[in-house]
């Protein structure tokens, strides 16, 4: 099984239901493309909206013959990361921090304004390799 994205048409409230991780809020939510189906959330309101683009996935068929939809708001193929706070972090935006970082590092080391883009830019790429090869066990 594979997500599909699409844009989020109509989202209704279907009520509650208590399964294996608690209270549960059904939600039958349609999609531009066509699909419907009803996707469950641990909140009251679910974590996305109408109009927003979000990727689904049928994952089976509900007792009442209706798809059952696994809902997500960041694209699923693309890793998540998790900072210090738990909270997820989108992996492009963890390279910019860490290129950011090899930038000011290499200013550092190299003590004055750099000669070239290309020496800023090799002296960061180093900065990058040797914080790699730090072993802090």
């Amino acid at each position: 099984m594979s997500y599909t994205k699409s844009k989020i048409k109509s989202i209704l409230p279907k009520g509650t239901w208590t399964g294996d991780y608690g209270l549960m809020y059904a939600f039958d939510v349609e999609f531009e493309d066509g699909v419907r189906g009803v996707a469950n959330a641990k909140k009251e309101q679910p974590p996305y909206q109408v109009g927003v683009e979000a990727w689904y996935m049928v994952s089976g068929e509900t007792a009442d013959h209706r798809n059952r939809l696994k809902v997500k708001v960041s694209d699923p193929e693309r890793p998540q990361l998790f900072n210090s706070r738990g909270k997820s972090e989108d992996a492009e935006k963890i390279r910019r921090i860490e290129g950011s970082w090899a930038m000011t590092t290499a200013m550092t080391y190299l003590g004055r304004p750099p000669s070239s883009d290309d020496e800023l830019l090799d002296t960061a790429r180093l900065m990058l390799e040797l914080r790699d090869k730090v072993n802090l066990s």
